[in-house]
């Protein structure tokens, strides 16, 4: 995955397990970006969320008509290396490693959401 949207290379990452406010990472080309843990937990890259199975098998299919879901929360965070972090899940989710480049590639923010919509670099 290459990144769409400009330098993935952190500057300050801030990972806020306590207060469960999220992720906030600047980015040495200025950008700023924010995830909250329930977006990271849907998005995690690990290849199970991703559908190739696992030890466990494919993830098992969501209800469709999901009245309530409780929100993840975050138990725990640590580095990868010097590219990524993990994270740890309160439904017990622990194996998505969070590159850099993954993160910006999934920024929320609305300037990065457009570049998807149409295409930008």
């Amino acid at each position: 995955m290459s990144s769409r949207k400009g330098d993935p290379t952190p500057t300050r990452i801030r990972i806020d397990v306590e207060g469960g406010t999220g992720v906030e990472i600047d980015w040495a080309d200025g950008h700023k970006s924010r995830y909250t843990f329930q977006y990271l937990r849907d998005e995690c890259p690990c290849a199970l969320c991703r559908g190739h199975g696992g030890l466990d098998g494919p993830r098992p299919p969501a209800p469709k008509l999901a009245l309530y879901k409780e929100a993840a929360r975050c138990t725990g965070a640590s580095a990868v290396g010097n590219y990524a972090f993990s994270l740890a899940f309160s439904d017990g989710h622990a194996t998505g490693i969070y590159s850099y480049e993954f993160m910006r590639d999934v920024c929320p923010c609305a300037d990065c959401r457009s570049i998807i919509r149409h295409g930008a670099n």
